[in-house]
């Protein structure tokens, strides 16, 4: 009975025998010597399942092959087997391609620019003078088109910056003022008031008139567009010579249409339009 019991392996020399494999299997690498190429060489391997001595053989056989130092990562360590692999490329042409369609997407539902360039061209003259402290412009415009000439004129007062007018032999000045009613509401509804006044000068008679209304400011609204107005000057800041553009640009305005018909299908569709740059006028102006 005793020799029967010391024949027996106990759990500790097969804990130190696993680890004896191991340590061979993993290790002999780098003291160049190699494991046991099958299990009748070591004698009766007390391991059974996957983790036999034959499969860490196989194992020390194939880094081997790969070289010590590399290890692949599309291979289990344990049994050797090629996992699922991954094609890279794929993935990444598959992820540019969902890229590229979504921008498209982005890129169709933007509203477009239409540029509209017909716009009639003007060459002004302008000249302006500083009487007794009013603002007098006078000039000319010629229609490039129409080929005509066209006298304007604007005076106006820096002291009330009012309007002066000269009609015939009627001289009259004009000016505006808005007064809000409430002083928390002040630029939604308020009262615009209206003086002109003036002097015949054939029969000396002087006149003035008041004009006053209710008005509500309207919040600022996009369909009928923004104006352009801008003066680029062509010979520096202080030049004479500038380029005069001006023009409209209108926003698009977003449509929705809604669908059904009998058998009780429902359709929406949704749309918006283009952005319109139009410019109307394109003009050479000389101010002295």
């Amino acid at each position: 009975m005793r020799d029967e019991r010391r024949q027996r392996p106990s759990t500790w020399h097969l804990a130190l025998l696993a680890i004896a494999l191991w340590t061979t299997a993993f290790c002999g690498t780098a003291s160049g010597t190699p494991p046991p190429s099958s299990a009748a060489a070591a004698g009766p391997s007390p391991f059974r399942g996957p983790y036999s001595r034959q499969v860490v053989a196989d194992l020390w056989t194939s880094r081997a092959q790969r070289g010590a130092n590399s290890l692949d990562p599309q291979t289990d360590l344990l049994s050797g087997t090629p996992l699922s692999g991954v094609d890279k490329d794929a993935v990444r042409r598959q992820r540019r391609k969902k890229f590229r369609d979504a921008l498209d997407s982005v890129r169709s539902a933007l509203p477009r620019i239409k540029i509209k360039t017909e716009p009639k061209t003007f060459l002004k003259i302008r000249k302006t003078l500083f009487p007794l402290k009013t603002r007098l412009t006078v000039g000319a415009d010629y229609s490039l088109q129409d080929r005509q000439w066209k006298l304007v004129s604007s005076w106006q007062d820096n002291v009330i910056g009012g309007t002066i007018t000269l009609n015939g032999r009627e001289f009259s000045i004009a000016k505006d003022w808005f007064l809000p009613f409430s002083e928390i509401d002040q630029h939604q509804v308020g009262a615009k008031l209206r003086v002109h006044a003036g002097l015949n000068m054939d029969t000396g008679r002087l006149f003035a008139k008041f004009r006053m209304r209710a008005e509500r400011l309207a919040p600022i609204a996009f369909g009928d567009g923004i104006r352009i107005d801008q003066r680029v000057p062509l010979d520096g800041r202080n030049g004479n010579a500038k380029l005069e553009v001006k023009g409209r640009v209108s926003f698009p305005e977003p449509q929705v249409e809604y669908s059904t018909d009998r058998q009780g299908n429902v359709g929406i569709m949704t749309g918006m339009g283009d952005v319109e740059v139009a410019i109307e006028q394109l003009n050479l102006c000389f101010e002295y």
